[in-house]
């Protein structure tokens, strides 16, 4: 990644770093209220996604060294493939757990809404709080409010009210700092493909790299040793990105 790159992601990383008045709000809720658990929502798990990946990438490297120029023993070719697709397969679990996350996020604030305009209208708490989807009911801003509306009789929507529009601010912040790190993702992206790009060049020169690479001892090892610094470095810019955008 260039160091213009690294520079944007560091100061997004910083502008982001400060809690959300959100999350600030439920704490002092949470202290009001003892014993009330406030969690941070969880992200689905890469692993599965990993492990596919790693076992595709593993049998299709092995099998193409095997069959197509007889390797009896591909060990590197397979540790390589493996590699690759746990790499590939983390990727695209975080891009389907972010798509996911935005969706819950959007459809939380709604609910959140929905149910302080139902609670103005003049419906009763219990009838409002079972008219919006379950995940909202259960959610930690839903039930601070209402266990502190419980205890002390302040009116419930007007809370309901500030912490729709917390969660609308996050996610306005959330869809900022992605427009910020769009440069750096591509360029990391790029920078991941390029390997790619040169063995297609390679092939398209006559050099056969496909053939060093699967079927000469010290091809094979020159892919594992390049595929695992290639993921390593995948890796380092995913997580910088992700601090970046989940720093709270």
């Amino acid at each position: 990644m260039t160091a213009a790159a690294v520079t944007v992601i560091a100061v997004v990383a910083g502008l982001v770093r400060a809690p959300s008045p959100a999350i600030a709000r439920l704490r002092v809720l949470q202290a009001r209220v003892p014993g009330l658990p406030l969690r941070r929502p969880t992200v689905p798990s890469a692993r599965a996604d990993m492990a596919v990946g790693a076992i595709a990438g593993a049998a299709v490297l092995g099998a193409w060294a095997w069959l197509g120029y007889g390797v009896t023993a591909p060990v590197l070719p397979m540790v390589a493939g493996a590699v690759a697709g746990a790499t590939a397969g983390a990727a695209l679990g975080r891009v389907a757990a972010d798509r996911a996350r935005r969706r819950a996020d959007t459809a939380l604030a709604e609910a959140v809404g929905s149910l302080a305009a139902d609670l103005r209208a003049g419906q009763r708490p219990a009838e409002a709080l079972a008219a919006v989807a379950d995940p909202a009911a259960r959610h930690r801003a839903v039930v601070a409010v209402w266990s502190v509306s419980e205890h002390s009789g302040a009116p419930a929507a007007a809370v309901l009210d500030r912490v729709e529009q917390d969660l609308r601010a996050r996610q306005d912040q959330r869809r900022e700092v992605t427009a910020a790190l769009a440069g750096p993702r591509s360029t990391g992206t790029l920078l991941a493909v390029l390997p790619l790009l040169g063995i297609g060049l390679g092939a398209g020169m006559g050099a056969h790299p496909i053939t060093v690479l699967l079927g000469q001892p010290r091809g094979q090892l020159a892919l594992a040793v390049g595929v695992v610094l290639e993921a390593l470095g995948v890796r380092w810019t995913s997580r910088i990105i992700a601090a970046a955008e989940d720093a709270r």
